[in-house]
């Protein structure tokens, strides 16, 4: 199958969507800067043929003109609209669809009209030394990675979502990478590192594309040397960049790090590509440094970096009922992996070399499951209960902090678990190993927290045990899955009824019963009545009284139909993509209720995918 114009197609259509990102939409009007560009490839080569487009600077699609075709010679002129200013001495964030349908995205300065043409090197290659994979399969990301005299590179980092360690790969020997199951017309994040090279980082990179040549170079770079707070030479010092944040499909990355350390001299070289950047070091005994904005244009510039004092965070941890001192709490945030500290035996815990600003504490406290500090920066991180009309207060996730100088030493509560111990048995009484017994937050659907970090695997024996936070004035339930997250074995779920807890509470001998499942088998549709195929289906149980991270899912086959099985008894939403929180809301006729017997099949269920959500009728 021809990829090329699919790939152009769906990228156009995403750049020239209607789109204002707020302070673009109050420019007065078209501004007279223009960015006059030549298009090259990582060896000096003209790009012809190639579209065009500009988004901002997070990679989110902009209100613009359509894309601007390269000539014979790469050239290019991109206008300056109120939808879409260039303004100069700044970056242009640019997607570049080349002929052959390979996607890029890259950013240049724009100049004065006075400097005339710049060029813009793209990272491929039109000839490289080695060979791009030309079958790939859909919903894989493939290519090969070589430098920029056209040598293939092995031993490159592959990194598609690249906070998730689970897509992870490296080039082998000829350059060549291979990453399947992304998904079928997936827009995906990714980066490609090695040591000694400037990284390059695509944050809309379509799937399915054969031909992808990415080059990596090494003419991007900062470098200077680092100085602490007495102006002296700041060896080991950890410099970090991020280029974050950035809007990709379907999520707002929020950090991208690029990372070196200075040398015993101070000095230091921190490849990177060309973006805005945030600069961060922090070293507790030499000083910390923050700055933002930092603009990083191709080629090599020096930037000495001064170290100023940092701040000094104290607090006192106690339990919310005794308001006893707790020992062994952790502070720590993953972002920041040299930032951590421990409540000692009088709950004191002090964590140096702060930057001064607002930070964010992830909080590890046996035995805990609810914290809060009336010190926090967020009201909703104040209280165990923020607001008397809310029944259920998260207060599980991390707490935040507005650093400064000569701070008071902050008082965080935390509140006692509830500790839950029982089995899971099958539809006969029999114990099921490798199951999973989850939480979901009773007439919700969900989860507790909206994940699945509560989730806990039973043993050989069906036993598991959980801690949780306690419901007080809410009710949860308890669900019982047959497997892991996304794997579903043999029997449906199982689900207990509602109940309450206080802090502290303990829960022994719970048995949760799975179920003899239905099947829902039918196709799914677009408006005009077509098969869709690779949508996903999914049964959502009307009662809500499950953890919507365990519904049965699947996705249609080329034909659009699908095959739903171990779908629990009684009333269930059968809805196809796109899916929605709360199951009410889907539209009209992507979503039907059906009420399901054990061991049941009903077939010929037809679901359209899109229109206006309306009420359901049972059937």
């Amino acid at each position: 199958m021809q990829r090329a114009p699919l790939c152009g197609l769906s990228v156009l259509a995403m750049l020239v969507a209607s789109y204002s990102c707020g302070v673009f939409a109050a420019e007065p009007g078209p501004d007279p800067n223009k960015l006059i560009g030549r298009l090259v490839d990582a060896q000096g080569q003209p790009i012809a043929g190639a579209q065009v487009s500009q988004h901002d600077i997070t990679c989110r699609p902009i209100s613009a003109a359509l894309p601007i075709i390269t000539d014979s010679a790469g050239n290019f002129e991109l206008p300056s609209t109120p939808g879409a200013p260039l303004h100069v001495a700044e970056l242009a964030a640019l997607a570049v669809v080349t002929a052959a349908g390979n996607y890029f995205e890259v950013n240049t300065p724009v100049m004065p009209e006075a400097a005339g043409r710049i060029e813009i090197p793209i990272p491929t290659l039109l000839t490289a030394q080695a060979k791009a994979p030309d079958k790939v399969g859909i919903g894989e990301l493939a290519g090969v990675v070589v430098d920029q005299d056209g040598n293939p590179l092995a031993d490159v980092e592959v990194h598609p979502w690249d906070w998730y360690p689970r897509y992870r790969t490296k080039t082998n020997k000829d350059g060549v990478f291979r990453v399947p199951l992304l998904g079928r017309g997936a827009k995906v994040e990714v980066r490609f590192k090695k040591e000694g090279f400037s990284p390059e980082t695509f944050i809309h990179a379509p799937t399915g594309t054969p031909g992808w040549v990415v080059a990596l170079g090494k003419e991007t770079s900062i470098s200077g040397t680092v100085r602490d707070a007495d102006g002296k030479p700041a060896a080991g010092a950890l410099i970090r960049a991020n280029q974050g944040p950035k809007s990709a499909d379907g999520v707002m990355i929020t950090t991208i790090w690029t990372e070196t350390k200075s040398d015993d001299q101070g000095r230091y070289q921190l490849f990177l590509q060309p973006d805005v950047y945030e600069l961060l070091i922090r070293t507790p005994e030499q000083g910390v440094l923050h700055q933002t904005n930092v603009v990083v244009a191709r080629g090599s510039a020096e930037r000495d970096l001064e170290l100023a004092a940092g701040v000094a965070f104290r607090a006192v941890v106690v339990d919310a009922q005794t308001e006893e001192p707790v020992a062994g709490v952790r502070l720590w945030n993953r972002q920041h992996k040299d930032v951590e500290g421990r409540s000692n035996a009088d709950g004191l815990v002090i964590i140096p070399g702060m930057l001064p600003g607002t930070f964010e504490f992830s909080i590890d406290a046996p035995s805990y499951r609810r914290w809060w500090s009336e010190e926090a920066k967020s009201p909703w991180n104040r209280r165990s209960v923020a607001k008397p009309e809310l029944k259920w207060q998260r207060n599980f996730d991390h707490l935040d902090f507005d650093l400064r100088p000569g701070m008071p030493t902050a008082k965080i509560f935390v509140e006692k678990g509830v500790r839950i111990r029982g089995r899971v048995v099958d539809p006969d009484g029999r114990p099921v190993a490798g199951a999973t017994a989850a939480p979901a937050l009773t007439g919700s659907g969900n989860s507790l927290t909206g994940d699945t970090r509560f989730s806990v695997p039973t043993k050989a024996d069906g036993s598991f045990e959980m801690l949780l936070p306690a419901s007080n004035d809410a009710q949860y339930n308890l669900v019982a899955h047959d497997g892991k997250y996304e794997e579903w074995r043999k029997w449906a779920n199982g689900v207990l009824p509602p109940f309450t807890t206080v802090p502290g509470q303990e829960i022994d001998d719970v048995e949760i019963r799975l179920t003899r499942g239905a099947t829902v088998r039918g196709q799914v549709v677009d408006a005009k009545g077509k098969p869709v195929p690779f949508c996903e289906v999914r049964a959502h149980a009307a009662d809500l009284l499950e953890n919507r991270y365990y519904d049965p899912t699947v996705k249609t086959g080329a034909n659009g139909k699908f095959e739903l099985m171990f779908i629990r008894p009684g009333k269930q939403f059968i809805q196809c993509a796109p899916l929605f929180l709360l199951a009410r809301d889907a539209p009209a006729k992507s979503s039907v209720e059906l009420k399901l017997a054990e061991g049941q099949s009903v077939d010929d269920v037809e679901l359209v995918t899109g229109g206006p959500p309306a009420q359901l009728q049972l059937k």
